[in-house]
């Protein structure tokens, strides 16, 4: 049930960066704008192929990744004011609600082998 949990909660992050995408502007919508969008939907799917998976274990480091590349992104449109700091404090506290739940999801399967 956890897992839907999370599920749910990448599903929140990636509605709500689709209410800032669409406020991007031009020069940057079809460049960064589009890099985070594709980050997050592809984050998704593989916490979707994750969740589905056996060996949850090999695919650790991608999930940890994609995690750093969504902040990285994230954290340069807010550095561009491509994002008020408001619309940055309520992304991050959803990215981070989300990474906590990953961090624990991921302690759940610590004992499978790589």
């Amino acid at each position: 049930m956890e897992n839907l949990k999370i599920i749910q909660k990448i599903y929140e992050l990636v509605v709500y960066y689709q209410h800032l995408f669409i406020k991007f502007p031009k020069s940057y919508k079809y460049s960064l704008g589009d890099r985070i969008n594709n980050s997050l939907i592809s984050f998704y799917l593989l916490i979707l192929k994750v969740n589905r998976s056996k060996n949850k274990k090999i695919l650790e480091d991608s999930i940890d990744l994609k995690l750093d590349e969504i902040r990285l992104l994230v954290r340069m449109s807010r550095e561009l004011n491509l994002i008020s700091l408001k619309q940055y404090d309520i992304f991050s506290d959803k990215y981070v609600e989300v990474f906590n739940m990953i961090k624990k999801w991921q302690k759940s399967f610590s004992g499978q082998e790589k």
